[in-house]
């Protein structure tokens, strides 16, 4: 990771998201409005995305990104049910979940922990979409290189008595 730059990864999520709306039959694995406004699968810098599009497996790779949010989704839809109250989503990037939470989760304390490059990057994408940030979201800012997870949640004050449900996104 670069220090100003945000993350190619966090972007690759994304793209492949916004590419299942737009390009996958119907039912689709994970619904995402937002996904497609945040990348561009077609611009100056989508060499990268063309390649990974032509490729053999495009498809199955695209399916297995969208598996494992879908799981992480529904496997929060449960946690919730039996009284969870936070959700720490590590390396953020541009997950969308926050942007397009359902009803059951507007209860939750969403914390998008990235770098803050990264995390200026999608605050800048949000806004040229027009998408408010819900006031269930806070950003925790973090290098994980030099600050410790703890120390960066205890800025955001992060409730470390509340039952939580930490994942990494991709």
């Amino acid at each position: 990771m670069k220090q100003t730059k945000p993350s190619r990864t966090g972007e690759l999520t994304a793209v492949m998201r916004a590419i299942h709306q737009t390009m996958d039959d119907e039912p689709k694995i994970l619904a995402d409005s937002i996904g497609p406004l945040l990348v561009d699968t077609v611009g100056e810098d989508d060499e990268w995305v063309t390649a990974i599009l032509r490729h053999p497996f495009a498809k199955q790779w695209r399916a297995g990104f969208l598996i494992r949010n879908r799981y992480a989704e529904d496997c929060l839809a449960e946690c919730v049910e039996r009284g969870l109250q936070q959700y720490a989503i590590l390396g953020a990037g541009l997950d969308t979940f926050a942007f397009r939470q359902p009803p059951w989760a507007r209860s939750l304390c969403i914390y998008e922990i990235d770098h803050p490059a990264t995390q200026r990057w999608k605050c800048d994408r949000l806004g040229a979409a027009s998408i408010a940030i819900p006031p269930n979201v806070k950003f925790v800012p973090i290098d994980f290189e030099r600050t410790s997870l703890a120390d960066a949640l205890r800025a955001v004050n992060f409730d470390f008595g509340s039952r939580t449900l930490v994942l990494g996104s991709a």
